[in-house]
């Protein structure tokens, strides 16, 4: 977003706005989320599709450069991904320790949305419900998580590069557990006419979240490297692009479970040690008072706005490059599909959808969705 180009003038309509302030024409929730930082940079009046700015304000400091650009590469925007991991940190009290998983950090510091770990499992029902194609969906994030994760571990690195914080990654596991059991008795009359009781017991259960130890670690690595091999793969990412990830898994927790006879689910997460004090000095340092739930709001608007500039950013450069030869390549080509005006669409679609903050819970409609071929 670029604010310098703000004048004090008419603009004909919202698309005209946009224009001149590198934002993506929106509508929903985006476009609402647009329009509220403009009145906190200017004193504007809309009359019927016009927007008359009356007055700019000075203090645009919060809202410059919300497209988060680049400084050696690092986006900008990473200095309130630090800022929110702090705040994260200093709700959690004086304990010290924090273990989170990398799906929840990533939407916690502003960068996903709720929709976005759940709809990486099930890309083809989120192309079909986005009535898109998939091999768009796929792509997404094959080129988006690795930014997003690089993003989020980089400001980690900051903090603990500054010692901030103590930095280990570490397994979770979620653990099917039995709670509680009771028995029901039942009385039957059998084949001889005779009354008989059957106890019958009632297993109550729950789910305990609990980190990997070292044998069950190596378990878990042994079993995905055998895996990969047999499904013919030498890296995760060549089964990722093959969409063959659902598939993947399901053999290495059908091993596993031989094992550990418990195990629901397991995946990756970040074991983060730290001091209280230190981070209260740093946030101070960096000129707030306190963790408030508006500064939290603010930061995280920072940080996916930036996120979502960035992503349609990088997506323009991959079409800008792909000029292949039509004549030797498929329809579902990566760099087919980068050519075509449907692809970055597609991708402000998607970032709607899975990375927005402000977006709606489709969790449940992704579920309900038949898987179809959407040919475009």
């Amino acid at each position: 977003m670029n604010l310098e180009n703000l004048e004090l003038k008419t603009y004909k309509n919202y698309k005209e706005l946009c224009n001149v302030l590198e934002w993506n024409v929106s509508d929903g929730n985006t476009k609402k989320k647009q329009l509220r930082i403009l009145s906190e940079i200017c004193n504007y009046e809309k009359q019927g599709n016009k927007f008359i700015i009356k007055e700019i304000y000075d203090n645009k400091e919060v809202c410059m450069d919300m497209r988060g650009k680049q400084d050696n590469n690092t986006p900008k925007y990473v200095e309130s991904i630090e800022l929110n991991i702090i705040g994260e940190l200093l709700t959690k009290g004086t304990d010290g320790k924090y273990v989170v998983g990398r799906g929840v950090l990533l939407r916690n510091v502003g960068l996903t949305n709720t929709n976005y770990s759940y709809c990486k499992r099930r890309q083809d029902k989120l192309a079909s419900y986005l009535e898109i194609k998939k091999e768009v969906v796929n792509d997404y994030y094959n080129c988006v998580d690795s930014m997003l994760v690089g993003n989020l571990e980089k400001a980690l690195k900051n903090l603990s590069n500054r010692k901030l914080i103590q930095l280990n990654s570490t397994l979770l596991i979620c653990k099917n557990v039995i709670t509680d059991v009771t028995y029901e008795h039942i009385t039957k009359i059998d084949e001889f006419d005779e009354e008989i009781e059957i106890v019958k017991p009632v297993v109550q259960s729950d789910v305990i979240y609990t980190q990997a130890t070292d044998d069950e670690r190596k378990l878990i690595l042994a079993t995905e490297s055998k895996v990969l091999i047999e499904m013919g793969f030498e890296k995760l990412t060549d089964v990722f692009l093959r969409n063959k990830l659902k598939e993947y898994y399901n053999k290495c927790y059908k091993a596993i479970r031989k094992e550990i006879k418990d195990i629901n689910f397991y995946f990756q997460a970040y074991d983060i040690i730290f001091d209280f004090n230190i981070l209260a000095n740093e946030l101070e340092k960096r000129g707030y008072d306190d963790w408030s739930k508006e500064l939290k709001e603010q930061q995280q608007n920072i940080v996916n706005f930036g996120a979502m500039d960035r992503i349609i950013s990088n997506a323009e450069k991959r079409q800008e490059k792909a000029t292949p030869d039509f004549g030797e390549l498929l329809k579902d080509d990566k760099k087919y599909i980068r050519t075509q005006d449907y692809y970055l669409i597609n991708y402000n679609q998607l970032n709607n959808s899975v990375v927005n903050v402000y977006a709606k819970n489709i969790k449940d409609k992704v579920k309900k969705t038949k898987k179809l071929d959407v040919q475009k």
